[in-house]
C-alpha cells in the first residue's frame, strides 16, 4: 500500500520499472516552475501568448498567469479545438523546454502517469 501525494504516486509510477524514462527528471515547485518560466521566457512560451486586448504576456511580470493557463490547459478538460492555436503553440514550447531541461511539472507527472500507465490509470482510494 503506498500512502503520500497523488503526485509522489505519480512520480513513482514513473520512475520505476518497466519504464525509467523519467528516472533523471527533477520535478519543479510551482515557485522554480516560475522562475523556469520567467528565465526561458521565450522558449517558455510566455512571451509569445496573445492577449485578447492586444500584445502578449510579460516576462516576470504575467508568468503566474502563464501558470494558471498551462494549468488550465493540462488539466482543465478543454477540448482542443477551443484552444487558440497560438497559445497550443506557447503550451507545446513550454512541455519541449520542460523534456529538454529534464524537469516534471505537477501537472506533467499526472499527464505522463496516465499516458505511460494506461492499465494503472485508474487510483482507488480507500478511506479507513
Amino acid at each position: 500500500m503506498f500512502v503520500g501525494t497523488i503526485h509522489a504516486y505519480c512520480l513513482r509510477l514513473l520512475q520505476q520499472a518497466p519504464l525509467y524514462r523519467f528516472l533523471k527528471f527533477g520535478v519543479l515547485t510551482e515557485i522554480q516552475q516560475r522562475l523556469l518560466i520567467d528565465r526561458n521566457s521565450r522558449k517558455s512560451g510566455l512571451t509569445e501568448v496573445p492577449l485578447l486586448a492586444g500584445g502578449n504576456l510579460k516576462a516576470f511580470q504575467d508568468s503566474s498567469l502563464y501558470q494558471v493557463l498551462l494549468s488550465m490547459v493540462e488539466e482543465g478538460s478543454i477540448p482542443s479545438a477551443a484552444i487558440p492555436s497560438a497559445v497550443s503553440a506557447c503550451v507545446a514550447k513550454y512541455e519541449q523546454l520542460l523534456e529538454d531541461k529534464r524537469y516534471l511539472d505537477y501537472s506533467g507527472m499526472l499527464r505522463h502517469a496516465v499516458s505511460e500507465n494506461p492499465g494503472k490509470s485508474r487510483v482507488e482510494v480507500s478511506s479507513r
